[in-house]
């Protein structure tokens, strides 16, 4: 059955830098994808796989339409982005967005940016996650809601960590609040990395110290300011720019993520680790939360101005 959620834009763990930076799992994987890899669709009794992709080249093609009430939107540009599961090999995710406009990196990378474009709701565009299982697991209608399911179609020519190309489309029409809507789109997309979002990893990083190091020592005073922070602007030191720009945007929020941050602070905390790549370091994570169970974190930091700064955060139960 399909489940909606009006009004809400889900967008990939971006979020976690717009509210609170606390634990969200992430739906993507490492090695699983690399460059060298095919991805084999387990669910195909043929056991046929989707060809890799050997030219480098860079494209956002896209050739198709959206419908909504009898109203035809051509969608002429596609983007496609990695997240990769920082607690699994072998699951990760691509977002496709396909849009009737052209959107520039400038707005892609800057994750404020782009929920002011869906806002204003001048561009007719979609947002297609699609997994290493080649299942279509959610569809973002800017302007109308998001719906997720596994019904709707994905016809793959290329799927890896370089290149999505193929056909994405509804069997039928469907209906989100009160509104028909349908799509049957082409693309072609290089495939990008968000620097942010991603995690340093064993394949592209070298180990910290087993106590984080420099990095480690950033995420410890950070933990404790949050215990002691009487109003969000007192955390703000401890951001890196693109989450302390997402807190800023909104007054209301960032105070209502400060009041998240302490009422999900770790016990028992201890960083086990981790990787750096130039000015990015992921620390590993272990702790506890009141009422759950043990708890496994991967913390993003980045160098700016000579210190570590708090980026993305993903959390994860564990045994």
């Amino acid at each position: 059955m399909t489940h909606v959620n009006q009004n809400t834009l889900r967008l990939r763990p971006v979020s976690i830098r717009a509210l609170t930076l606390l634990a969200v799992v992430l739906s993507c994987g490492t090695s699983a994808c690399t460059r060298n890899t095919t991805v084999q669709n387990s669910n195909n009794q043929n056991n046929s796989t989707v060809r890799k992709t050997a030219a480098n080249e860079t494209v956002n093609w896209a050739e198709g339409n959206l419908i909504v009430d009898g109203q035809t939107f051509k969608l002429n540009h596609a983007y496609a982005t990695m997240d990769r599961d920082p607690f699994s090999d072998n699951k990760y995710t691509i977002r496709v967005l396909v849009s009737e406009q052209p959107i520039s990196q400038d707005i892609r990378d800057d994750h404020t940016a782009l929920m002011d474009m869906k806002k204003e709701a001048k561009n007719h565009a979609m947002e297609i996650d699609i997994d290493e299982q080649l299942k279509v697991t959610w569809i973002g209608l800017w302007g109308l809601g998001q719906v997720s399911g596994l019904e709707y179609p994905f016809e793959p020519i290329v799927f890896n960590d370089q290149l999505v190309e193929g056909r994405l489309f509804t069997a039928k029409p469907e209906t989100v609040f009160d509104k028909k809507w349908q799509y049957d789109v082409k693309v072609k997309s290089s495939v990008s990395v968000d620097p942010y979002q991603s995690f340093v990893t064993a394949s592209t990083g070298r180990a910290l110290a087993e106590d984080g190091g420099e990095p480690g020592k950033a995420y410890l005073d950070y933990q404790a300011a949050i215990r002691t922070a009487k109003g969000p602007g007192d955390l703000d030191r401890f951001y890196s720019k693109p989450v302390l720009k997402d807190r800023n945007a909104n007054p209301e929020l960032k105070e209502l993520a400060m009041e998240m941050e302490k009422g999900s602070l770790l016990e028992e905390l201890k960083i086990v680790g981790g990787f750096i790549a130039g000015e990015k370091a992921t620390l590993s994570i272990e702790g506890k939360r009141e009422g759950e169970r043990n708890l496994r974190g991967k913390v993003n930091l980045h160098m700016e101005d000579g210190q570590w700064k708090i980026g993305a955060q993903a959390f994860r139960g564990g045994d």
